[in-house]
Protein backbone atom coordinates (compact mmCIF):
# COMPACT_ATOMS: atom_id res chain seq x y z
CA UNK A 1 0.00 0.00 0.00
CA UNK A 2 1.48 3.46 -0.76
CA UNK A 3 -0.01 6.41 0.78
CA UNK A 4 0.50 9.16 -1.83
CA UNK A 5 -0.63 11.00 -4.59
CA UNK A 6 2.35 11.66 -6.41
CA UNK A 7 1.77 9.64 -9.68
CA UNK A 8 5.45 9.28 -10.76
CA UNK A 9 6.23 7.92 -7.61
CA UNK A 10 3.15 5.56 -7.64
CA UNK A 11 4.13 4.03 -10.90
CA UNK A 12 8.22 3.56 -10.78
CA UNK A 13 7.00 1.86 -7.59
CA UNK A 14 5.19 -0.44 -9.22
CA UNK A 15 7.50 -1.18 -11.77
CA UNK A 16 10.24 -2.22 -9.21
CA UNK A 17 7.74 -4.19 -7.20
CA UNK A 18 6.38 -6.55 -9.99
CA UNK A 19 9.46 -8.82 -10.52
CA UNK A 20 8.78 -9.35 -7.08
CA UNK A 21 5.14 -10.64 -7.66
CA UNK A 22 3.95 -7.38 -5.48
CA UNK A 23 1.11 -4.95 -6.75
CA UNK A 24 0.94 -1.41 -5.57
CA UNK A 25 -2.46 0.09 -4.32
CA UNK A 26 -2.58 3.54 -3.64
CA UNK A 27 -4.69 5.35 -1.38
CA UNK A 28 -3.79 8.92 -1.47
CA UNK A 29 -2.65 11.46 0.90
CA UNK A 30 -3.28 10.69 4.23
CA UNK A 31 -3.21 12.88 7.37
CA UNK A 32 0.74 11.63 8.81
CA UNK A 33 0.63 10.24 12.20
CA UNK A 34 3.67 11.28 14.92
CA UNK A 35 6.48 9.00 14.86
CA UNK A 36 5.17 7.27 17.61
CA UNK A 37 1.85 6.40 15.73
CA UNK A 38 3.56 5.95 12.57
CA UNK A 39 3.97 1.72 13.06
CA UNK A 40 0.49 1.62 14.74
CA UNK A 41 -1.38 3.45 11.64
CA UNK A 42 0.92 1.57 9.05
CA UNK A 43 0.17 -1.76 10.40
CA UNK A 44 -3.80 -0.40 10.42
CA UNK A 45 -3.50 0.69 6.67
CA UNK A 46 -2.14 -2.55 5.67
CA UNK A 47 -4.89 -4.65 7.64
CA UNK A 48 -7.29 -2.68 6.39
CA UNK A 49 -6.21 -3.43 2.59
CA UNK A 50 -4.82 -6.86 2.91
CA UNK A 51 -1.44 -5.36 2.17
CA UNK A 52 1.72 -6.86 2.76
CA UNK A 53 3.47 -3.33 3.20
CA UNK A 54 2.79 0.21 3.81
CA UNK A 55 4.82 2.98 1.88
CA UNK A 56 5.18 6.33 3.10
CA UNK A 57 6.11 9.53 1.39
CA UNK A 58 5.66 12.41 3.43
CA UNK A 59 6.60 16.19 2.84
CA UNK A 60 9.82 17.86 4.87
CA UNK A 61 11.31 20.81 5.61
CA UNK A 62 14.14 20.03 3.22
CA UNK A 63 13.02 17.59 0.97
CA UNK A 64 10.86 14.27 1.66
CA UNK A 65 10.60 11.49 4.44
CA UNK A 66 9.96 7.54 2.43
CA UNK A 67 8.67 5.38 5.38
CA UNK A 68 8.38 1.83 4.63
CA UNK A 69 6.93 -0.81 6.65
CA UNK A 70 6.69 -4.55 6.58
CA UNK A 71 3.64 -5.81 8.26
CA UNK A 72 5.19 -9.66 8.24
CA UNK A 73 7.64 -8.40 10.78
CA UNK A 74 5.75 -5.49 11.63
CA UNK A 75 8.99 -3.20 11.85
CA UNK A 76 9.75 -0.23 9.70
CA UNK A 77 12.64 1.60 7.93
CA UNK A 78 13.09 5.63 7.73
CA UNK A 79 14.78 7.90 5.28
CA UNK A 80 15.14 11.50 4.08
CA UNK A 81 15.30 12.05 0.29
CA UNK A 82 17.21 14.99 -0.68
CA UNK A 83 14.37 15.96 -2.80
CA UNK A 84 10.64 17.14 -2.65
CA UNK A 85 7.56 16.11 -3.98
CA UNK A 86 6.11 15.87 -6.94
CA UNK A 87 9.00 13.99 -7.82
CA UNK A 88 10.67 13.77 -11.55
CA UNK A 89 10.81 10.37 -13.47
CA UNK A 90 14.42 9.90 -12.46
CA UNK A 91 13.84 10.93 -8.51
CA UNK A 92 10.99 8.51 -8.79
CA UNK A 93 12.99 5.63 -9.72
CA UNK A 94 15.09 6.14 -7.23
CA UNK A 95 12.86 6.58 -4.41
CA UNK A 96 11.41 2.95 -5.74
CA UNK A 97 14.92 1.23 -5.87
CA UNK A 98 15.34 2.63 -2.07
CA UNK A 99 11.62 0.97 -1.03
CA UNK A 100 12.82 -2.12 -2.81
CA UNK A 101 15.95 -2.19 -0.66
CA UNK A 102 13.99 -1.47 2.33
CA UNK A 103 11.99 -3.99 2.52
CA UNK A 104 14.35 -6.90 1.31
CA UNK A 105 16.61 -5.80 4.30
CA UNK A 106 13.30 -5.43 6.76
CA UNK A 107 12.83 -9.03 5.48
CA UNK A 108 16.37 -10.59 6.26
CA UNK A 109 17.21 -8.47 9.29
CA UNK A 110 16.35 -10.77 12.14
CA UNK A 111 15.24 -8.93 15.62
CA UNK A 112 17.95 -8.51 18.00
CA UNK A 113 16.91 -10.50 20.60
CA UNK A 114 16.53 -13.39 18.18
CA UNK A 115 19.48 -15.59 17.28
CA UNK A 116 20.31 -16.91 14.08
CA UNK A 117 18.88 -20.53 13.51
CA UNK A 118 21.63 -23.11 13.15
CA UNK A 119 23.38 -24.48 10.27
CA UNK A 120 22.25 -27.93 9.44
CA UNK A 121 25.18 -29.63 7.40
CA UNK A 122 23.97 -32.24 5.54
CA UNK A 123 25.44 -35.76 6.26
CA UNK A 124 27.83 -37.00 3.25
CA UNK A 125 26.46 -39.06 1.24
CA UNK A 126 27.19 -42.76 0.95
CA UNK A 127 30.28 -43.92 -1.81
CA UNK A 128 28.62 -46.04 -4.64
CA UNK A 129 29.24 -49.42 -3.89
CA UNK A 130 31.88 -50.89 -5.50
CA UNK A 131 31.33 -53.32 -8.42
CA UNK A 132 31.58 -57.25 -8.02
CA UNK A 133 35.07 -58.31 -9.82
CA UNK A 134 33.40 -62.18 -10.09
CA UNK A 135 30.58 -63.98 -10.27
CA UNK A 136 30.21 -67.79 -10.38
CA UNK A 137 26.93 -68.98 -12.60
CA UNK A 138 25.10 -72.38 -12.55
CA UNK A 139 22.20 -73.59 -14.96
CA UNK A 140 20.81 -75.45 -17.32
CA UNK A 141 18.85 -74.85 -20.73
CA UNK A 142 18.62 -76.38 -24.48
CA UNK A 143 21.26 -77.86 -26.48
CA UNK A 144 20.35 -77.51 -29.84
CA UNK A 145 21.86 -79.80 -32.96
CA UNK A 146 23.41 -81.52 -30.56
CA UNK A 147 25.61 -85.09 -31.66
CA UNK A 148 22.15 -87.25 -31.18
CA UNK A 149 20.51 -85.46 -33.73
CA UNK A 150 18.27 -83.90 -31.68
CA UNK A 151 17.63 -81.11 -29.07
CA UNK A 152 18.75 -82.03 -25.47
CA UNK A 153 19.41 -80.71 -21.92
CA UNK A 154 22.65 -79.84 -20.76
CA UNK A 155 24.21 -78.24 -17.62
CA UNK A 156 26.11 -74.91 -17.82
CA UNK A 157 28.54 -73.50 -14.96
CA UNK A 158 30.53 -70.49 -15.53
CA UNK A 159 33.29 -68.21 -13.65
CA UNK A 160 33.04 -64.32 -14.70
CA UNK A 161 35.83 -62.17 -13.50
CA UNK A 162 34.35 -58.36 -13.78
CA UNK A 163 30.78 -59.46 -14.55
CA UNK A 164 29.66 -55.71 -14.85
CA UNK A 165 32.52 -54.51 -16.77
CA UNK A 166 35.24 -55.34 -19.08
CA UNK A 167 36.15 -58.71 -18.64
CA UNK A 168 36.36 -62.54 -19.46
CA UNK A 169 34.18 -65.82 -18.43
CA UNK A 170 35.59 -69.87 -18.22
CA UNK A 171 32.25 -72.03 -19.14
CA UNK A 172 31.64 -75.10 -19.26
CA UNK A 173 28.76 -77.27 -20.70
CA UNK A 174 27.57 -81.21 -20.20
CA UNK A 175 24.72 -83.26 -21.46
CA UNK A 176 24.15 -86.77 -20.08
CA UNK A 177 24.82 -89.29 -23.38
CA UNK A 178 22.52 -89.85 -25.67
CA UNK A 179 21.61 -93.27 -26.98
CA UNK A 180 21.27 -93.81 -30.71
CA UNK A 181 20.81 -96.55 -33.18
CA UNK A 182 21.25 -97.60 -36.93
CA UNK A 183 21.92 -100.37 -38.90
CA UNK A 184 25.33 -100.65 -38.54
CA UNK A 185 25.93 -99.40 -34.84
CA UNK A 186 24.29 -99.30 -31.27
CA UNK A 187 25.25 -97.06 -28.96
CA UNK A 188 25.79 -93.57 -26.93
CA UNK A 189 27.37 -90.22 -27.20
CA UNK A 190 28.54 -87.57 -25.56
CA UNK A 191 29.71 -83.91 -26.15
CA UNK A 192 31.53 -81.86 -23.31
CA UNK A 193 32.26 -78.56 -24.12
CA UNK A 194 34.85 -76.11 -21.82
CA UNK A 195 35.34 -72.53 -23.25
CA UNK A 196 36.74 -68.91 -23.12
CA UNK A 197 34.81 -65.96 -23.63
CA UNK A 198 36.01 -62.46 -23.85
CA UNK A 199 32.66 -60.20 -22.65
CA UNK A 200 31.89 -56.64 -21.94
CA UNK A 201 28.53 -55.65 -19.67
CA UNK A 202 26.44 -52.68 -20.67
CA UNK A 203 23.38 -51.46 -18.10
CA UNK A 204 20.25 -51.29 -19.44
CA UNK A 205 18.88 -50.52 -16.52
CA UNK A 206 20.40 -50.40 -12.39
CA UNK A 207 19.59 -54.26 -12.12
CA UNK A 208 20.01 -55.69 -16.18
CA UNK A 209 23.25 -56.30 -17.61
CA UNK A 210 23.87 -57.38 -20.82
CA UNK A 211 26.61 -58.63 -22.16
CA UNK A 212 27.62 -59.96 -25.60
CA UNK A 213 30.43 -62.59 -25.87
CA UNK A 214 33.10 -64.01 -27.87
CA UNK A 215 35.71 -66.89 -27.64
CA UNK A 216 37.06 -70.37 -28.49
CA UNK A 217 35.19 -73.84 -27.36
CA UNK A 218 36.49 -76.96 -27.18
CA UNK A 219 34.05 -79.94 -27.44
CA UNK A 220 35.35 -83.38 -26.44
CA UNK A 221 33.00 -85.44 -28.16
CA UNK A 222 33.15 -89.49 -26.81
CA UNK A 223 31.65 -92.43 -28.26
CA UNK A 224 31.06 -95.63 -27.15
CA UNK A 225 28.73 -98.79 -28.52
CA UNK A 226 29.56 -101.79 -30.26
CA UNK A 227 28.95 -102.49 -34.27
CA UNK A 228 26.71 -104.87 -35.58
CA UNK A 229 29.27 -107.65 -35.55
CA UNK A 230 29.95 -107.19 -32.74
CA UNK A 231 33.31 -105.15 -32.67
CA UNK A 232 33.33 -102.48 -29.53
CA UNK A 233 33.66 -98.69 -30.40
CA UNK A 234 35.63 -96.48 -27.76
CA UNK A 235 36.16 -92.97 -29.38
CA UNK A 236 37.00 -89.93 -28.01
CA UNK A 237 37.84 -86.63 -30.30
CA UNK A 238 38.60 -83.01 -30.00
CA UNK A 239 36.96 -80.46 -32.05
CA UNK A 240 37.81 -76.52 -31.56
CA UNK A 241 35.13 -74.07 -32.17
CA UNK A 242 34.67 -70.59 -32.03
CA UNK A 243 31.89 -68.69 -30.16
CA UNK A 244 29.59 -66.00 -30.17
CA UNK A 245 26.95 -65.43 -27.72
CA UNK A 246 25.26 -62.59 -25.34
CA UNK A 247 24.88 -63.20 -21.46
CA UNK A 248 21.79 -61.13 -19.67
CA UNK A 249 21.67 -60.72 -15.91
CA UNK A 250 18.48 -59.08 -14.17
CA UNK A 251 20.37 -58.15 -9.73
CA UNK A 252 18.57 -59.19 -7.07
CA UNK A 253 19.60 -58.28 -3.18
CA UNK A 254 22.54 -60.22 -1.48
CA UNK A 255 24.47 -60.50 -4.51
CA UNK A 256 22.26 -62.72 -6.06
CA UNK A 257 21.27 -62.65 -10.09
CA UNK A 258 19.15 -64.33 -12.30
CA UNK A 259 19.83 -64.44 -16.36
CA UNK A 260 20.04 -65.72 -19.88
CA UNK A 261 22.86 -67.41 -21.79
CA UNK A 262 22.67 -67.54 -25.29
CA UNK A 263 25.99 -69.15 -27.49
CA UNK A 264 26.62 -70.34 -30.66
CA UNK A 265 29.26 -72.74 -31.86
CA UNK A 266 30.64 -73.25 -34.97
CA UNK A 267 33.01 -76.19 -35.27
CA UNK A 268 36.49 -75.91 -37.42
CA UNK A 269 36.22 -79.11 -38.72
CA UNK A 270 33.32 -81.22 -39.44
CA UNK A 271 33.12 -84.49 -37.40
CA UNK A 272 31.88 -87.77 -39.34
CA UNK A 273 31.66 -91.20 -37.68
CA UNK A 274 31.61 -94.28 -40.85
CA UNK A 275 31.57 -98.11 -40.87
CA UNK A 276 32.73 -99.21 -44.39
CA UNK A 277 30.59 -97.07 -46.87
CA UNK A 278 27.66 -96.25 -44.06
CA UNK A 279 27.37 -93.41 -41.90
CA UNK A 280 26.55 -93.91 -38.53
CA UNK A 281 26.50 -90.15 -36.71
CA UNK A 282 27.82 -86.84 -37.78
CA UNK A 283 29.02 -84.44 -34.99
CA UNK A 284 26.70 -80.77 -36.59
CA UNK A 285 29.71 -78.01 -37.37
CA UNK A 286 27.01 -75.25 -36.04
CA UNK A 287 25.48 -76.10 -32.58
CA UNK A 288 23.75 -73.52 -30.14
CA UNK A 289 23.33 -74.16 -26.20
CA UNK A 290 20.71 -71.84 -24.40
CA UNK A 291 20.75 -71.34 -20.60
CA UNK A 292 19.14 -70.57 -17.53
CA UNK A 293 21.60 -69.04 -14.95
CA UNK A 294 21.39 -68.08 -11.41
CA UNK A 295 24.65 -66.64 -10.27
CA UNK A 296 26.09 -64.89 -7.19
CA UNK A 297 28.22 -61.89 -7.51
CA UNK A 298 31.07 -61.74 -5.24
Amino acid sequence: MLVSSDAAFSTALDDALVPAGMAVVTVGEAAAPSIGELSAESRRLADREHATATVWLLPAPTGATLVTYDRNVDRLLVRELPYAPPLSPTQAAEAARMVRTMLRALRVTPDSDQLPAPMKIAPPAPPPPSPPWLAIDLGGGAWFAAPAETSALAGYAAVVWRPQGFGAAVTGDVAPEAGFMTPAFVGRVRDIVVAAEARKAFEVHSRIHIAPTAGVALHLIELHGDLVEGAPVDSHSYDPALRLGATAHYSLPRGIEIGLAVSGDCLLRRQRYEVGNEEILTIPRIQVLTRLIVGIRL
